[in-house]
C-alpha cells in the first residue's frame, strides 16, 4: 500500500488510519467508473421518465433536485448498512478482520 512504503508526500498517514485512507480510495475509485459509465451511457441511453439532453454536463439540472437527492440518500443508505452502522473512521474498523473494500 502506498503509506506503508514511504511515498506520502503530504503526510495523510501521520493523520489518519491507513485502513480508512484505503477504504475511501477504493471507493472513490468505485464511484468514479461508475459515474465514467453513466456519464457515457447517457448519450445513448435515456432512463424512461427522464428527459434526455444532449449535452452531459446539463443531465444533472434536467433530472431535478429530487433525483440527485435520492441518490444523495441512497448511497448514504448503503454505507450506513454496509458497514453495519459503523461510519465514522474511529469506528469502522473496530472489528480487526475487516478489509478495506470488501463487502
Amino acid at each position: 500500500w502506498v503509506g506503508d512504503v514511504g511515498f506520502d508526500p503530504f503526510g495523510f498517514s501521520d493523520y489518519f488510519d491507513m485502513k480508512w485512507l484505503r477504504e475511501s480510495e477504493i471507493k472513490h475509485g468505485r464511484i468514479s467508473m461508475m459515474a465514467t459509465v453513466g456519464f457515457v451511457m447517457q448519450q445513448y441511453w435515456t432512463i424512461p421518465g427522464m428527459t434526455h439532453v444532449d449535452d452531459s454536463n446539463l443531465a444533472p439540472a434536467a433530472a431535478g433536485l429530487s433525483s440527485m437527492l435520492q441518490i444523495v440518500f441512497y448511497v448514504g443508505i448503503l454505507e450506513f448498512w454496509t458497514n453495519k452502522g459503523n461510519v465514522t473512521m474511529e469506528t469502522m474498523f473496530e472489528d480487526s478482520s475487516r478489509v478495506p473494500g470488501e463487502f
